[in-house]
């Protein structure tokens, strides 16, 4: 299962953009819709798809080819599906839950994970912590908020503290 909520970094890279673009096009408003999760910038991949295809679709009509909204693909992910029906039982690390959603390090140490109420499960009193990424997800989506043009124009860069 792939984290669907990926940083600005990682979205510059998918669009061949500079993350300073992606940040100049949320002070103005434009792009996919954003999340601020503790003043980091994430991006829901749904969004993605979602501004993807009205870029598409908006193209197509300009050259007159529009099609049906229920038979366009997305030109750039044609197989990508929005949803995922399974939802294993793995538990994972807090180094690698930190490398699959691109959160900092810190999000997943005891103390801090205590302060932002990270999701977690304790198999043995503090010793074996283990994360389970649909957990971890649906916090992220319950804790974001999101972003507006004003949160653009005076958000700083940089991990929080």
């Amino acid at each position: 299962m792939d984290y669907p909520i990926i940083d600005e970094d990682t979205l510059a890279k998918r669009w061949r953009l500079s993350p300073k673009t992606l940040q100049r096009w949320r002070k103005e408003g434009l792009g996919a819709a954003w999340h601020s999760l503790f003043g980091l910038v994430r991006y829901h991949v749904n969004d993605i798809l979602t501004y993807e295809l009205e870029i598409h679709r908006w193209n197509e009509a300009c050259a007159g080819k529009e099609l049906p909204r229920d038979q366009m693909v997305n030109p750039f992910y044609p197989n990508v599906e929005l949803t995922e029906d399974s939802e294993l039982e793995i538990f994972l690390t807090s180094v690698e839950m930190s490398r699959m959603t691109s959160l900092p390090m810190k999000f997943f140490s005891p103390e801090y994970m205590s302060k932002i109420r990270m999701p977690h499960r304790d198999f043995d009193r503090g010793m074996t912590i283990r994360f389970h990424m649909p957990d971890v997800l649906a916090w992220e989506i319950r804790t974001s908020t999101k972003g507006t043009k004003q949160m653009a124009a005076r958000r700083k860069t940089g991990v929080p503290s």
